[in-house]
């Protein structure tokens, strides 16, 4: 997926792209798109949203040992979240 020219991307297009994805990947596929474009480390709200209902689904970062501690903890918040509006999978 290298040379898309991701830099320029706005909220919308990352979002198709990661709609796109979603059900095709899995946690290793999860760990090279993150190494390759960061998504863990989103600052954009709806972004984040998607990437970590994703992680969720695959388990992506679960039983990482790495300083990833903050992706965990914002993975397990928007797990509870998702299970008290009845959006979970």
């Amino acid at each position: 997926m290298k040379g898309l020219g991701t830099n320029q991307w706005s909220t919308q297009e990352w979002l198709h792209l990661l709609v796109y994805v979603g059900p095709q990947i899995n946690a290793e596929k999860m760990a090279r798109f993150d190494a390759e474009f960061h998504p863990t480390e989103s600052q954009n709200a709806e972004i984040e949203n998607q990437w970590l209902s994703m992680a969720i689904r695959n388990e992506y970062g679960r039983h990482s040992h790495d300083s990833r501690t903050d992706y965990r903890r914002k993975a397990e918040v928007l797990k509870i979240a998702l299970w008290r509006v009845g959006r979970h999978s």
